[in-house]
């Protein structure tokens, strides 16, 4: 297909649902001018303060190298996505975009356009409380990482970008607090995966207290830094205007980067009349604490809720799988979700889990019998054999 219309396609948001719009848009729409409008720089807070840099210090080693590793890392990645925009040829403006009952304008230049897309994201909550408290926008930026890590960290918030976070730093040998207002932290994990998780926290000395519904009552430690992990908001942007379509974060939908791609394929796919559907319940996440963890489909909670005493689980421990004996991995756990001979949920707590529910999401979605996935070879001695029935 040449174009939908002489005048642009806007996108506000250089993250990934803005960028991968307008790459998934060009591919469908060869003459289309598309115009992507970033107010700071591409890749957004995935790239810059979230994603990228949280796993660059969930792998590092020194912590000494962290703040001029993760500069030269984000510098090539954001120049791979300027590259990439290029090449698809996307205009690309840096600059703030204002959207009035006119438009949109930038630089004070109104810009035309046929369709409207809103991919800005979204921000760190805050607390008055604590106004110097560290988010993890302001953690990631290179003002304080110049100052150095602190010995001890105050973690409010008990959600999984704060529980990531607070696991590094203990795996650094930070000493660190948890404090969350709910009963219990992470209440979406599988049952079994969460009593798992709790074990590890201890092991890695992390002290937890639940149930904390007044701030006042928090005493901070000497030396103690504090950080407020209690979710985001939406960037909003007031849109009186025709024709707008607001995916990623700011959709307020699944808060996930790969989840954002996805609505970015869907977007271009509905504007080129194609069909691309999304199912949510098999949207995979991943957590990068200490082990690690991740998850696709129903919990064993959920999966009973719809389906009662039908639902069967099954438990691999990972003690009797050689390649993670050999490689003192041998902590890690999986556990299947079935219902009538088919997978319908798989939760793994250990080593590489965040690359491993890779092999279980062509699963979820194909829906294979179990009879059939007995025939499945998988390579000896390999962490994949935990998958094998």
């Amino acid at each position: 297909m040449s174009k939908l219309n002489d005048k642009a396609i806007v996108i506000i948001g250089g993250g990934p649902a803005g960028y991968m719009s307008a790459l998934e848009l060009r591919k469908r729409f060869s003459g289309q001018k598309i115009t992507l409008i970033e107010k700071n720089k591409l890749g957004g807070a995935c790239l810059h303060v979230g994603c990228i840099p949280s796993k660059q210090l969930h792998s590092i080693k020194n912590l000494a190298d962290f703040p001029k590793l993760i500069k030269k890392n984000k510098m090539m990645l954001e120049k791979a996505i300027a590259s990439e925009l290029k090449a698809a040829d996307i205009e690309v403006i840096i600059a703030e975009a204002q959207i009035s009952t006119d438009g949109v304008v930038v630089n004070g230049k109104k810009l035309d356009y046929c369709k409207l897309i809103i991919a800005t994201g979204t921000k760190p909550r805050t607390l008055d409380e604590f106004p110097d408290a560290l988010t993890s926008d302001s953690f990631f930026s290179e003002e304080n990482l110049a100052k150095g890590f602190a010995d001890k960290y105050l973690f409010i918030g008990g959600g999984y970008i704060g529980l990531e976070l607070a696991s590094m730093l203990a795996h650094h040998g930070k000493q660190v607090r948890v404090i969350e207002m709910m009963d219990e932290l992470m209440p979406f994990l599988d049952k079994d995966i969460h009593a798992k998780f709790m074990q590890g926290l201890m092991a890695q000395k992390i002290k937890v207290e639940t149930g904390v519904k007044d701030l006042s009552s928090i005493q901070l430690e000497e030396g103690e830094e504090v950080f407020v992990s209690i979710g985001r908001e939406v960037n909003g942007l007031d849109c009186d205007v025709v024709d707008v379509h607001v995916i990623g974060d700011a959709s307020r939908q699944i808060a996930l980067a790969h989840y954002a791609y996805a609505q970015a394929k869907q977007l271009a796919a509905s504007f080129a009349g194609e069909n691309y559907e999304i199912d949510q319940d098999k949207v995979p996440f991943v957590v990068f604490t200490h082990p690690e963890m991740a998850s696709v489909g129903l919990t064993e909670q959920a999966a009973c809720e719809l389906h009662g005493d039908k639902v069967e689980t099954r438990m691999i421990n990972w003690a009797s799988n050689g390649k993670a004996r050999v490689s003192g991995h041998e902590r890690g756990m999986t556990k299947w979700i079935i219902l009538d001979d088919h997978v319908i949920g798989c939760h793994i707590i250990g080593h590489s889990a965040t690359d491993l529910i890779s092999i279980v999401v062509p699963i979820i979605n194909m829906n294979p019998s179990i009879d059939e996935m007995k025939q499945w070879i998988y390579p000896h001695p390999t962490l994949g054999e935990i998958f094998s029935f």
